[in-house]
C-alpha cells in the first residue's frame, strides 16, 4: 500500500518524545506495520459503505439503522483519532521532516 518509512527517530516528536522513548518506538513499529495499514484501509472502506447507506430520509424509514450508523460513526472516529495519534507520536506532528502533516 504505502512504502514503509525508515524509522529515523533522532529528533523529538511533539516536543515530548525523544528518539529513544519506548512509547515512540512502539508507535513507530505500529505505524510502520503492514497490519496497521491494512486495518486502516478496512476502516476507511467500512466508513465509505456507512456513508453510502445513509440518506436524508433514513430516520422515518429505518430508525434502527440510524442507531447502528451512529455507533459505527463513533467507532470510525475513534479509529481515525487513534491513527493520527500513533502517527503523530511516531513521526512528529509538523516540525520534523517526516512529520504526520508533511506526509505527501
Amino acid at each position: 500500500i504505502v512504502q514503509r518509512r525508515q524509522m529515523r527517530l533522532q529528533s523529538r516528536s511533539c516536543e515530548a518524545f525523544s528518539g529513544d522513548s519506548r512509547v515512540r518506538r512502539v508507535c513507530a513499529r505500529v505505524a510502520n506495520s503492514a497490519a496497521f495499514e491494512w486495518f486502516m484501509v478496512a476502516v476507511i472502506l467500512a466508513s465509505c459503505v456507512s456513508l453510502a447507506i445513509d440518506y436524508p430520509g433514513i430516520e422515518r424509514d429505518a430508525s434502527w439503522l440510524v442507531d447502528v450508523l451512529a455507533v459505527c460513526d463513533a467507532a470510525f472516529l475513534v479509529a481515525f483519532i487513534a491513527e493520527a495519534a500513533v502517527k503523530s507520536v511516531a513521526y512528529g506532528f509538523v516540525r520534523n521532516t517526516d512529520a504526520y502533516l508533511r506526509d505527501g
